[in-house]
């Protein structure tokens, strides 16, 4: 899955730099993403779960050279995509985020997370379905701000990446 994630990073990062336009030139003015420990930037980090990233080696490459609940030892494909877009220098985690009108996006991705819902229940780590809940949530804070129109216009030019099913592989299939 990581693999799969990658290559998508590289395949945008291509059409990007290969077009020698600059990545504001694309007018994409958001970036989301549900799914795993692939795309978790820490939204583990305050659920009653021991599947968390808070503990050395994870973040020991990131800029600040501490974990922050991102299962690496540094950034993520989604950190180095809104990177490349220009939008910020790291991808925000949904829990903790405080709603702008000048809001990039953010992840609600959830280590331990599947498709399948009862993949996250027994390690009690956001749902599939309350990744989703959690998304309608955001856009409805987003119009409260910006309106309705301003709002889905941000949404119709906004990336979105789903990296989420080897959880489900390895806990309901095997």
């Amino acid at each position: 899955m990581a693999k799969s994630a990658i290559i998508i990073a590289l395949f945008i990062s291509f059409i990007i730099f290969s077009n020698a336009i600059s990545p504001d030139a694309y007018d994409i003015p958001g970036f989301f993403t549900f799914g795993d420990s692939t795309m978790d930037p820490g939204n583990n980090n305050n659920l009653n779960t021991e599947i968390k990233a808070i503990s050395l080696p994870y973040g020991e490459d990131f800029p600040t050279h501490a974990p922050t609940g991102r299962f690496s030892n540094g950034k993520l494909v989604a950190d180095f995509l809104v990177a490349t877009l220009n939008l910020s220098d790291a991808h925000p985690a949904y829990v903790g985020h405080v709603v702008s009108a000048n809001d990039i996006g953010v992840s609600f991705a959830s280590a331990g997370s599947g498709l399948d819902d009862s993949t996250a229940k027994p390690v009690q780590v956001t749902t599939m379905s309350d990744q989703i809940q959690q998304f309608v949530e955001n856009i409805g804070k987003l119009k409260a701000l910006k309106g309705d129109a301003a709002t889905q216009d941000f949404i119709k030019k906004s990336i979105f990446i789903i990296s989420i099913g080897t959880n489900d592989m390895m806990f309901n299939i095997l």
